[in-house]
């Protein structure tokens, strides 16, 4: 008949279901902490963001033909924008951009479309980007 002892622990004989019970007991934190790891997802944000000491993501105003009034921070950003994303929807550096008397720039309202679009196609990518 076999002998059912084969490890020893300070010149003592274990039996081999106690060594077995013991490392699956050990290991299987180990093991459940692996397997259940979550994903961030990223959020798109509610509320605008800074444009230099404003709060107001460089949108200043709405005009009364229905275009939008932006400072030049938002003109670069959505240039950013285009120049990553516009051949994906058709459109160049500028597209709907129009400067005015002072500082800040019309965009239309195609325009800005346009820049929602871009947005959203940025956030599709970071999703797909996330959950590979």
């Amino acid at each position: 008949m076999k002998n059912k002892h084969n490890w020893t622990v300070c010149g003592k004989l274990l039996p081999r279901g106690i060594w077995i019970k013991y490392g699956l007991i050990c290991l299987l934190p180990l093991l459940l902490s692996s397997c259940f790891t979550p994903t961030p997802v990223p959020k798109a944000p509610k509320t605008a963001t800074f444009d230099g000491n404003n709060y107001n993501s460089g949108i200043i105003a709405k005009a009364g033909d229905g275009s939008l009034i932006i400072t030049q921070s938002a003109r670069d950003r959505y240039n950013a924008f285009v120049e990553r994303y516009g051949k994906s929807i058709g459109i160049q550096k500028d597209f709907g951009i129009s400067q005015r008397e002072d500082e800040y720039y019309y965009m239309t309202l195609e325009a800005a479309e346009k820049w929602k679009q871009m947005i959203l196609i940025s956030q599709r990518e970071r999703v797909n980007e996330a959950s590979r």
